[in-house]
C-alpha cells in the first residue's frame, strides 16, 4: 500500500482550485500534483515487482552478506517516463508542513490519490509524481498551498485505517470466525445459566 509515513520532501508542481458538488451544495476543493525524487525502491511501494521491471543490479558485482542487492542500472533507456496503473486510493490523510510546528500544518483529510507517473534515472533514483485532491480545504489552507506552488515542502501521506468486515451473526460465520462448534445462543446460555 502506498504511504509516506516519514516527513518527505515533495515539490508542489501544480495546484488547481476547483468546486465540487456535494448534493445540492457547491464546496471548495483543490487538486495538486506532488513530485518526489528518491531511491528507486519507492517503485515497489507503488506496485510490487515494478523495481525489478525497470532496474537491475550491476552484472557480476559481488554482494555483501546481509545487505540488500542494489539495483542502480536501468534495464532500458528507451523508457523515460511512464504511468503506473494503480487501484483507486481514497480516504488518505495528507499533512503539509507549514510554520514551526505540527499545530500550524496544513492537515487535509479524505484525500484521493491518483495519476502516478515515474521518471526513472540511471544510478538508482527516480522521480514519482502523483495527483492529490480533496474538498477538505478552506480559504486559509488554499491560500497557504497557493503560496507554496513551485516550492519544496515536507509531507506525510497516510492510508485510511482498514475497515473491519461486518459481523453477519450467523452460526456458520461464528464457527468459521471462532473455530467453535457452539453458536451465540449456546454461549449466552452457558454464561448466564
Amino acid at each position: 500500500m502506498f504511504e509516506i509515513l516519514n516527513p518527505t520532501t515533495a515539490k508542489i508542481a501544480s495546484l488547481t482550485p476547483r468546486v465540487e458538488t456535494h448534493g445540492d451544495e457547491k464546496v471548495p476543493a483543490v487538486s495538486m500534483t506532488l513530485k518526489i525524487t528518491g531511491p528507486n525502491t519507492i517503485l515497489d511501494l507503488l506496485r510490487p515487482g515494478l523495481l525489478d521491471a525497470q532496474y537491475m543490479a550491476v552484472p557480476d558485482q559481488e554482494q555483501l552478506p546481509g545487505v540488500e542487492v542494489s539495483k542502480p542500472l536501468l534495464r532500458t533507456a528507451a523508457i523515460q517516463r511512464f504511468s503506473v496503473k494503480m487501484p483507486q486510493l481514497s480516504g488518505y490523510h495528507l499533512v503539509v508542513e507549514h510554520g514551526i510546528d505540527e499545530s500550524t500544518a496544513i492537515d487535509l483529510h479524505d484525500v484521493k490519490v491518483d495519476k502516478f507517473v515515474v521518471d526513472p534515472f540511471e544510478g538508482g533514483s527516480c522521480e514519482v509524481s502523483f495527483r492529490v485532491g480533496t474538498s477538505d480545504v478552506d480559504e486559509t489552507y488554499l491560500g497557504r498551498l497557493g503560496m507554496k506552488l513551485g516550492q519544496e515542502v515536507q509531507i506525510t501521506l497516510r492510508a485510511p485505517e482498514p475497515v473491519p468486515e461486518p459481523i453477519d451473526g450467523t452460526a456458520d460465520n461464528f464457527e468459521r470466525e471462532t473455530g467453535a462448534d457452539a453458536d451465540a445462543t449456546d454461549l449466552f446460555a452457558a454464561e448466564h445459566g
